[in-house]
């Protein structure tokens, strides 16, 4: 009478189970996403943390020393 499920002609509307709510921000967001702001916020957490490493360890870019050390063989370790 009313159709199925499967059907895809039911006419109950079903309760939406994929759909949450942040009690810290009262936003609403799917399941397995972040909710906008703590989207943006987890986002700028890692641009600092980004920054911080870039600041350590360089900005990846190699410079024409290391190109030459390794063309000539003396950054290997030979005969161990």
């Amino acid at each position: 009478m009313f159709g199925k499920r499967e059907w895809g002609t039911l006419k109950i509307m079903m309760p939406k189970r994929w759909l949450r709510n942040n009690h810290e921000t009262g936003e609403d967001f799917e399941l397995g996403k972040l909710a906008l702001e703590r989207y943006r916020l987890a986002m700028e957490e890692t641009m600092e943390i980004q920054v911080r490493m870039g600041r350590a360890f360089g900005d990846g870019a190699q410079g024409q020393e290391g190109g030459r050390r390794l063309q000539g063989g003396a950054g290997l370790i030979r005969g161990r």
